[in-house]
């Protein structure tokens, strides 16, 4: 079992304390990724996600505020320097284990940096 990691970036509201957030990783090393289709456009709120780079960019960009599952707030600068210590043995095991499973890839892939994507929800 691994830690979930979300994003506090959109519709935020300091008056009324309302946001919506995006879940952004599990274990530091498993991301969720958004990819636009040859005849869609990139998806909102943030556009493309193909990559450790692009989720840092999006975070900085919107000023993120990190939270846990267990309701632990991150600083931003904590929450990045967590992911890029990371062992990089430890990124890409879920890529490994779909190959080993022989689970498609249609929606799996690792970025330049070795962290495993997956485009859509999970847990």
């Amino acid at each position: 079992m691994g830690t979930n990691y979300y994003a506090t970036l959109i519709n935020h509201c300091d008056c009324c304390g309302r946001f919506d957030e995006a879940h952004i990783c599990k274990s530091l090393t498993m991301f969720e990724g958004f990819r636009a289709g040859p005849d869609a456009p990139a998806p909102e709120p943030f556009g493309v996600i193909e990559s450790w780079h692009d989720w840092k960019r999006v975070l900085i960009a919107g000023d993120a505020q990190i939270r846990d599952e267990y309701d632990r707030d991150h600083s931003l600068d904590d929450f990045i320097a967590a992911v890029e210590r990371t062992d990089p043995g430890r990124r890409g095991s879920q890529m490994r284990w779909l190959l080993d499973h022989n689970h498609s890839l249609d929606r799996d892939w690792v970025d330049a940096d070795g962290f495993d994507f997956h485009e859509g929800e999970f847990s």
